[in-house]
């Protein structure tokens, strides 16, 4: 489990409340929280409770970059909770499981 104060990137559905509900449970706790969409962003923003502060990224399909990315923002967990898997390897949802 990553550590308070880490990072935690949240993705997939936003016509639920599942990523609501684990960003309400974990955003007390103090991880920095990012999206890599701006409908996930702004529905967390949206829904949660605690005045949560989203941070959208912009994740690269290069294995190496989405690495460094995740080191940069110090990224130790995903979230990415959806229905359904990704239809491409271009899809954000695919490439947040990359790693």
């Amino acid at each position: 489990m990553p550590e308070p104060g880490e990072g935690l990137l949240l993705g997939g559905e936003t016509d639920r409340d599942w990523l609501t509900v684990v960003v309400d449970y974990l955003s007390p706790l103090g991880y920095k929280m990012y999206a890599a969409e701006d409908n996930v962003k702004q529905f967390l923003e949206s829904t949660a409770k605690n005045n949560v502060a989203i941070e959208k990224i912009t994740l690269p399909e290069d294995k190496v970059m989405l690495r460094q990315a995740f080191e940069k923002y110090d990224i130790r967990g995903v979230f990415n909770l959806a229905k359904a898997r990704a239809k491409d390897v271009s899809d954000v949802n695919y490439i947040m499981s990359k790693l």
